[in-house]
């Protein structure tokens, strides 16, 4: 689900089992995990992220810019939000109007 626009902030979601993931962007892109059973923020990492795909039990897939301004799809560890792999970014070819979703 996704959030309307307001002042800039967007927010979009992926509700599993057991998390909450969310796609910050306010300034500063975020990713961020909340345990549902205990209402608590597991995780938070730093990351350029537009999408955001459930994957498996074990991994969520993102679209990830990179500081070079690429975008790669990145597997991502549910537990600790670490990035596991990147398919190689020259496999990959996004319209410049991609950055803004």
């Amino acid at each position: 689900m996704e959030d309307k626009e307001k002042s800039g902030f967007r927010t979009k979601t992926i509700i599993t089992s057991e998390s909450l993931f969310a796609i910050e962007i306010l300034g500063a892109h975020k990713l961020t995990s909340i345990n549902l059973s205990k209402g608590k923020k597991t995780w938070s990492k730093d990351y350029h992220i537009h999408e955001l795909i459930d994957f498996d039990d074990n991994t969520l897939l993102g679209t990830l810019k990179e500081e070079d301004g690429q975008y790669v799809i990145g597997f991502l560890n549910k537990k600790s939000g670490e990035l596991m792999n990147s398919l190689p970014p020259n496999n990959f070819k996004f319209d410049d109007k991609f950055q803004y979703r």
